[in-house]
């Protein structure tokens, strides 16, 4: 390079770097390209006010008399810088109305609350429910209860006097002797001989045994009733009456031998005398104790321990007719 043009470009290097005046966009440095055919220097306008952070120098003129001036080069523009400012500006109103539209769903939501409401009187009904299914067990319990209690006392009742054989003795019967001494009939068993006829009964020990007896026609001195522990052909007790009124004991030791009163006739008031009138005798017998009742009264008792046990049996005598109706055979308490 020629000395002539060398402070030129060395004061060019070293030129200070211009800025914009205040408020305006500071200015990019300048180097000018020195050739051999200098030009004057053709000024660079200003950036555009939209990139603050990019600014250009102003092109700086040489002298007239340089010969470098013809030959300087404008710097190209810088480019504008984008704008970011679309990207928050509408994102925001996107969010609001994102979360405005929250809130409504539970508008929807909020009438199905008070359908369950009219259920709820129906909950205190359960202990009502538990309360009578309590009062109907405890109402069973206590029927159970009495049935036991009732079976109980019936199987006592039962077991202490339980009915060994009862019947009317009228019309047909089973078990029971049948011919012109002892005969079933309509109106009630017929006894019109000195006959024995033995109720379809085991031998019987203790025993409460009564029966209802008329005296239609015949003698009024004779006696006829109950035939108790009897072996037959060897030994019994008879419990009897006769028309007269009177009633007596007697233990006959055999068939052939005189009866011996062990309750010698007695007359009594519960005894309905004369023919065609109705008794009924009953006498209770446990071990060696007899109890006798006629009509519901008790007219005797005594102790006697010839006979333990033996069939249970009605009598009759000769010329004498006797009606039978009502038998009945219990067993005693506690026997």
């Amino acid at each position: 390079m020629p000395d002539a043009q060398r402070p030129a470009l060395e004061d060019a290097e070293t030129a200070p770097v211009a800025t914009a005046p205040s408020g305006g966009a500071p200015l990019l440095p300048f180097i000018p390209i020195l050739t051999e055919a200098p030009t004057l220097p053709t000024p660079v306008a200003p950036a555009a006010p939209v990139a603050p952070a990019v600014a250009t120098a102003p092109a700086e003129t040489a002298p007239a008399s340089s010969p470098v001036a013809a030959s300087v080069v404008p710097a190209p523009a810088p480019a504008p810088l984008p704008v970011p400012a679309p990207a928050p500006v509408y994102a925001p109103p996107i969010e609001e109305e994102a979360t405005a539209v929250i809130p409504s769903p539970p508008a929807q939501v909020s009438p199905a609350p008070p359908s369950p409401q009219p259920q709820q009187p129906e909950k205190p009904q359960k202990p009502a429910t538990g309360k009578r299914r309590r009062l109907w067990q405890t109402v069973l319990i206590l029927v159970l209860l009495a049935i036991i209690a009732g079976g109980i006392a019936g199987y006592r009742i039962i077991s202490q006097n339980p009915t060994i054989y009862q019947s009317s003795l009228k019309g047909s019967l089973d078990g029971w002797q049948n011919d012109h001494n002892c005969a079933q009939k309509q109106d009630g068993y017929h006894i019109t001989a000195s006959s024995i006829c033995y109720a379809p009964v085991d031998s019987q020990a203790d025993a409460d045994v009564s029966v209802t007896v008329t005296q239609p026609g015949g003698s009024g001195d004779l006696f006829y009733g109950i035939i108790l522990r009897s072996t037959p052909g060897q030994h019994y007790y008879l419990f009897g009456l006769d028309g007269n009124g009177e009633w007596a004991f007697v233990n006959i030791a055999n068939n052939s031998a005189q009866p011996v009163y062990l309750v010698q006739p007695t007359l009594d008031a519960a005894i309905h005398g004369g023919l065609h009138q109705t008794n009924t005798l009953e006498v209770k017998m446990k071990g060696s104790r007899f109890d006798f009742f006629v009509n519901g009264t008790q007219v005797g008792e005594i102790t006697d321990g010839h006979y333990t046990s033996g069939l249970i049996g009605l009598s009759g005598e000769d010329g004498v007719e006797v009606v039978y109706t009502n038998l009945r055979i219990n067993k005693m308490p506690g026997a």
